[in-house]
């Protein structure tokens, strides 16, 4: 395996527009379809028909060699996850274990992996699980409880990381690893991180049709999960929330509807006819899009996940946009995968093991120095870890040419702080269910707002109508 360069990083983070709506998936095909990595990995359900050589990276095995097999999606770490699996099994040569690629679209990986779980067969021992599909797996019987002692110094990771990984107060599955957004600045036009979203608005202002900025808050604002995801943090953002910690509806308060005003405010065009912070074009921009937005100059502030600093940052010089990145000024999404046991494997006791030592200490330091993955464990980012696959500049250089530009992970205090505040999604069952209905009402309500007209819903009328129609989702009585 060879070095990811800029170009390979872009495309292979890509894989985070997998997120994106049913609308979006032909494009979002595509467009992984540049990287070699991504475009094998499109190939998964058809592997899976074959035998267990979708294994990602490295050399496959022979069919049947695999005692263990992790079902999951693209692997987005150009490799490093199949590093952390290749220890696992020079240790364990008699419990070999592999991973099998399913694809690179979040809602077929779940549909499958649910699936695969409804049949009661044993075709996987374990599951790498989008963070918000763990308590439909978990109530669906499809999970085996974790064996707690085998893993090593839980209480280092954060309380709401290892929360998520349980269902109805049993611990089902372990961060594998986790994501967190950030907010990116022009270096050379923002003086200082906004402490608030008034601040962010009011700097997005005073920059107003400033060439070539036409976007003031770049962002996933198409009708799929990103959206969801932006309309969670902007609600945060005032001290209100689309759902409590029991299920229950809460967008209809004052802190509610104060974050969602501000949203639709922001799509609205100017006093004056000025350009909206959120301008009409990005209303249809997946992470990828975001950050072209941003990446072209064209944005002055993104919302993106902390994978934008490496790609960002490994631009060569001279194209490269000064750019700095800090947490979000209010509680970001808590994103990621987190491993499970299979309730169906034949191997239960190896299986525990596995997912043990996959997201333990040594794995989670080796993920984020390696593969730039924001770590679960804080102690990750002190680790001392050599990283094959990631040259340094004195390596690249040669008296005759300067040193290549490399890519650098995003810092760890802008991670870890980043991760310290970070909040899940509603825990329920029905995430799925919740989040589609909102897609389509919210992105109904603000391209209406982004066109202008006059009779769009208020924030306060919204919430009302949204109200009972969420809470019928949370209960299971919309079909997902």
């Amino acid at each position: 395996m060879t070095a990811r360069p800029a170009r390979a990083a872009r495309a292979a983070r890509a894989a985070h527009a997998a997120h994106a709506a049913r609308a979006a998936h032909a494009a979002r095909a595509a467009h992984a379809a540049h990287d070699g990595r991504a475009a094998r990995a499109s190939l998964g359900p058809l592997l899976v028909l074959v035998c267990a050589a979708a294994c990602t990276g490295g050399a496959a095995p022979e069919p049947g060699n695999c005692v263990l097999t992790i079902a999951t999606g693209v692997d987005v770490s150009g490799g490093v996850r199949q590093q952390v699996l290749d220890r696992w099994n020079a240790g364990h040569p008699a419990t070999r274990a592999c991973f099998r690629t399913i694809s690179p679209v979040a809602d077929e990986q779940r549909g499958e992996m649910m699936a695969a779980a409804q049949s009661g067969g044993g075709a996987y021992d374990v599951y790498n699980l989008d963070i918000q599909w763990i308590p439909e797996f978990a109530q669906g019987g499809h999970l085996a409880a974790l064996d707690g002692w085998r893993h090593e110094a839980v209480a280092e990771v954060p309380g709401a990381v290892w929360r998520a990984g349980a269902w109805d107060g049993v611990q089902y599955a372990a961060p594998f690893n986790t994501d967190v957004p950030l907010l990116f600045h022009r270096a050379d036009r923002v003086r200082a991180a906004p402490r608030d979203w008034a601040a962010l608005m009011a700097e997005v202002r005073a920059h107003a049709g400033a060439a070539p900025t036409r976007t003031g808050l770049a962002g996933q604002y198409a009708a799929y999960e990103g959206l969801v995801v932006n309309a969670m943090e902007a609600v945060w953002a005032h001290g209100g929330a689309w759902a409590g910690p029991e299920g229950e509806v809460t967008i209809d308060t004052a802190e509610g509807r104060a974050g969602l005003d501000a949203l639709i405010q922001a799509v609205r065009p100017g006093s004056g006819g000025g350009p909206a912070a959120i301008p009409p074009h990005t209303l249809w921009h997946t992470e990828d899009d975001a950050l072209t937005e941003f990446r072209e100059g064209h944005a002055l502030f993104m919302r993106n996940w902390a994978y934008a600093y490496e790609v960002l940052s490994g631009e060569e010089r001279e194209n490269r946009v000064p750019f700095a990145a800090e947490p979000l000024p209010w509680p970001g999404v808590l994103g990621g995968q987190y491993l499970a046991v299979s309730a169906a494997t034949d191997h239960p006791a190896e299986a525990q093991d596995l997912v043990a030592a996959l997201t333990g200490r040594e794995a989670a330091a080796r993920l984020y120095h390696c593969g730039g993955f924001a770590p679960a464990r804080p102690s990750a980012f002190t680790a001392t870890v050599s990283c094959p696959n990631r040259p340094t500049p004195e390596a690249t250089a040669s008296p005759s040419a300067p040193a290549q530009t490399l890519s650098a992970i995003a810092p760890a205090g802008v991670l870890e702080a980043a991760l310290r505040t970070a909040r899940p999604r509603p825990p329920t069952p029905y995430y799925t269910q919740f989040s589609r209905l909102l897609q389509d009402e919210l992105h109904r309500l603000l391209r209406c707002h982004a066109a202008g007209e006059a009779d769009c819903e208020s924030a306060a009328a919204f919430a009302r109508r949204v109200t009972p129609l969420l809470e019928a989702a949370l209960d299971g009585k919309i079909s997902g």
